[in-house]
């Protein structure tokens, strides 16, 4: 009985997924495609990085992890600032498989765990976008416009010393073309 008992937690934990895919950030105070290029080589450089597609007309970069790696949100941040620039949005892409939500409650991807703000209790399925809205991750404009209406409580970043902990914003779904 506590092995069928194991078996049904373990089905359902593997049920109720999600993972980052790849994190979009646009950096601030670029001038010059050099620059563009430090802060390319810069995140290069961070182990989990599998690659970094820059937009320079966007100012962005898309970046991949490589698999079976823990990622860490603030050590991207790190490898930006360490090539002398800003984050000007920081943004990711997550796989959501039957992934329940609860409001006020954090959702937990791989080490960070992100506080919706925005969010009901739901289930979500397939990519979803969240935008980090701290300070450090995005503009002081960028949070005015999410945080500046009262609609939304955006805190100070809160760290804890297992895992890496955020607040968010998720993006509406994307509807599929009819």
């Amino acid at each position: 009985m506590k092995a069928f008992t194991f078996l049904v937690f373990l089905c359902f934990s593997l049920a109720a997924a999600g993972q980052i895919r790849s994190v979009t950030v646009q950096v601030g105070g670029l001038t010059c495609a050099m620059c563009s290029r430090a802060v390319q080589k810069s995140m290069e450089k961070v182990a989990f990085i599998k690659q970094v597609q820059p937009n320079f007309k966007t100012q962005e970069y898309t970046i991949t992890f490589r698999e079976g790696q823990s990622i860490s949100l603030d050590e991207i941040k790190k490898s930006i600032e360490g090539a002398g620039f800003s984050v000007a949005r920081f943004q990711l892409s997550a796989q959501f498989d039957n992934m329940i939500i609860r409001a006020g409650q954090p959702l937990a991807l791989g080490a960070q765990h992100f506080y919706i703000l925005n969010t009901a209790d739901e289930t979500l399925d397939g990519v979803r976008t969240l935008v980090i809205v701290e300070k450090g991750f995005l503009t002081a404009k960028g949070l005015k416009n999410y945080c500046g209406t009262g609609k939304l409580k955006c805190l100070e970043p809160a760290r804890g010393a297992a895992s890496e902990s955020y607040h968010a914003v998720m993006e509406p779904a994307k509807q599929p073309a009819s």
